[in-house]
């Protein structure tokens, strides 16, 4: 089996920082877009940490999708780059919000 061009780890650590970062962007995005227009009631500063790590975490669950496209692609490599990407976002973002997380 040939091996695809962008079949490579670094390839797919990449991708999984950029759709992270670009998920993140876009969902933030909307949602300003749909409290300026009156839709959704703007946040108060009790749910303004919710709505944040909701946000990022949805933008890391993005990767899904490139994570599956590398699998039928069968681009092997990428797919693990990107799982590793996923994986290393996932523990920032739980470092990022753990002590919102594990009060006690």
């Amino acid at each position: 089996m040939r091996k695809g061009k962008f079949d490579h780890v670094l390839i797919g650590l990449v991708i999984a920082f950029i759709v992270s970062t670009l998920g993140t962007l876009l969902i933030s995005g909307l949602a300003t877009m749909l409290e300026n227009s009156g839709i959704m009631d703007e946040t108060t500063s009790s749910i303004s940490g919710r709505r944040s790590r909701t946000t990022y975490l949805i933008g890391i669950c993005l990767n899904i999708i490139s994570i599956n496209y590398f699998g039928r692609m069968r681009w092997f490599e990428s797919q693990r780059g990107n799982l590793v990407g996923t994986f290393i976002c996932a523990m920032i973002w739980l470092y990022v919000y753990k002590d919102y997380l594990f009060q006690l």
